[in-house]
């Protein structure tokens, strides 16, 4: 049973490492020799976590195994790569950046946005295991990029996630959008340390702890008819889910249910998630969000009314304008009501109204518009922007609180 050892010390005292090994004055040997110290640690931290991602993707030998993160973290990435030769497996590094992303839309033609991916469709055919490490560092990467451009590139990637998960290739993730880059940090307000040390105790808590706490509720989800979804900031929303896609994700893969494709293929660390997709045209009410980031414009009480199934209103007091754009665009079920999110994870505590999705918050609720294929549904958009969490939510199944304002019960 895999438990994620401690990387993030890694990343947040490279600088301290680098700065104190290069200060003159008369402390340079001390502060030399400090360093290699902390570098040492560090590489064995790093060593460790490479490990227990490689365990938890279930590499075995032969497996060809993509790995793909950003520049800043190329030890851990290298980490990797050497773990999954050591099992036998044959790895790839890919690597990107937030420039290299918004680079793509300045300096391409718009022309290119909807040509077929073909090089990645045969990487999707070809690989049977991506480890990734979270790569991006700003909400801003893709202001005032038009949204058709953005539409248009993910409509043209749906051939590549169709190939993924009809392959049912193995994906295991680090980062799972609470990497403690220096934005997230003045999002949520709390210092970056703070953030770290939180980062690294929640990706700490053993699987089976997780699963322990997931598991009556993923039962009552799978068994249930009907799921209600209220807030105090006026959310009133009944739908129902597929129960065979109902899962939780602890930080490992099962052999046994990775034929099952979607979530059961997938993980995150730090873990903690019951994930699933919600029924075709089963939303009956109204979603409130009380605060959306879409394309670096923090859009503000996104209300959307669903009826029989289909959004049916789009309302916000801030952002209407890049909201309702990013929705025009889209292309596919881009109405209909995708999948939840409830986190399990005791060890994050932070705020939520706040425009980042915090997936793995005990109690949190995250809920999305639009695509649902990669969590085993049958809902197909190329839909992005709408991924929001609410706030101090309340889940119901048949009539029995599961969730009781961002309480996990």
């Amino acid at each position: 049973m895999p438990v994620f050892p401690r990387p993030l010390q890694f990343l947040i005292l490279a600088g301290v490492i680098t700065t104190s090994a290069c200060r003159g004055g008369r402390g340079d040997k001390a502060n030399a020799a400090a360093g290699a110290m902390a570098a040492d640690s560090a590489k064995n931290q790093m060593s460790d976590a490479a490990r227990m991602l490689v365990a938890g993707a279930l590499v075995k030998s032969g497996d060809r195994v993509r790995i793909t993160g950003s520049p800043r973290d190329y030890g851990m990435l290298e980490e990797i790569a050497i773990d999954v030769m050591k099992a036998g497996g044959q790895p790839i590094i890919t690597i990107t950046t937030d420039r290299l992303t918004r680079r793509s839309y300045m300096d391409v033609k718009e022309s290119f946005d909807s040509q077929a991916p073909t090089f990645e469709t045969s990487l999707a055919n070809t690989e049977d295991v991506v480890i990734s490490v979270d790569a991006t560092d700003s909400d801003n990467v893709l202001r005032e990029i038009a949204p058709a451009r953005i539409a248009a590139r993910a409509s043209a990637y749906q051939q590549v996630n169709q190939a993924f998960n009809t392959r049912h290739v193995r994906y295991i993730n680090l980062g799972n959008g609470a990497y403690p880059t220096a934005e997230f940090s003045q999002r949520v307000r709390v210092p970056r340390e703070q953030l770290a040390s939180m980062f690294v105790k929640a990706a700490s808590i053993p699987a089976d702890t997780l699963r322990a706490r997931g598991e009556a509720l993923r039962a009552a989800l799978a068994s249930g008819k009907t799921v209600t979804l209220t807030s105090a900031n006026g959310t009133n929303l009944t739908f129902s889910v597929i129960p065979s896609m109902v899962a939780v994700s602890d930080g490992t893969l099962k052999p046994d249910r990775i034929h099952l494709g979607g979530a059961n293929a997938s993980t995150n660390l730090p873990a903690g998630e019951l994930r699933a997709p919600v029924a075709k045209l089963s939303a009956q009410g109204k979603l409130i969000i009380d605060k959306l980031v879409v394309q670096g414009v923090d859009v503000a009480d996104l209300t959307l009314t669903f009826d029989k199934g289909r959004m049916t209103d789009l309302t916000s007091t801030f952002g209407l304008k890049e909201a309702k754009a990013a929705y025009a665009a889209a292309h596919g079920a881009r109405d209909e009501l995708a999948w939840i999110d409830i986190g399990l994870n005791p060890a994050v505590n932070l705020p939520v109204a706040n425009g980042k999705v915090i997936y793995m918050q005990s109690g949190n609720v995250a809920v999305a518009l639009g695509d649902n294929q990669s969590l085993g549904g049958s809902t197909s958009s190329d839909l992005t922007a709408f991924v929001g969490a609410i706030s101090a939510p309340t889940i119901t199944i048949d009539g029995k609180i599961y969730v009781d304002k961002g309480v996990l019960k």
